[in-house]
């Protein structure tokens, strides 16, 4: 991450490091160091740098959890096969729930990282 930060315009050159073989590895260390970067540009102290910077790895983890087949298939992928894929953010959350190393916070943030707010709920009704 201190890396990341001296010269923070190699993060968004990191895609083209990545190849579809290692495309879950790559994007994880991406979404990981662009939150890190995100929070250090926000102000914030240097361990909730490192926070959002493990909590940007370890939020696709439980990909791990999934059946090789959904993550190597080449035809088009099913609507069950979304589903299942969409579970992934319970089972990272499952994987790091009691780490001493993460904060609750980014335990949370794992776990809702692919969370949509409903518009009826962020515009309310007249």
């Amino acid at each position: 991450m201190d890396k990341a930060l001296e010269e923070p315009e190699n993060i968004l050159m990191m895609h083209h490091f990545c190849n579809k073989e290692e495309y879950v590895y790559h994007h994880a260390i991406s979404i990981g160091l662009i939150g890190g970067y995100i929070v250090f540009k926000m102000k914030c102290n240097r361990a909730d740098v490192y926070q959002a910077a493990i909590g940007g790895c370890l939020a696709d983890c439980g990909m791990a959890k999934l059946p090789p087949r959904l993550l190597n298939k080449r035809e088009s992928r099913t609507a069950d096969d979304y589903k299942e894929i969409h579970a992934h953010p319970i089972f990272s959350f499952k994987m790091i729930k009691d780490s001493s190393i993460s904060k609750d916070s980014v335990k949370v943030a794992v776990l809702e990282h692919h969370g949509r707010l409903k518009m009826e709920r962020v515009i309310p009704k007249d």
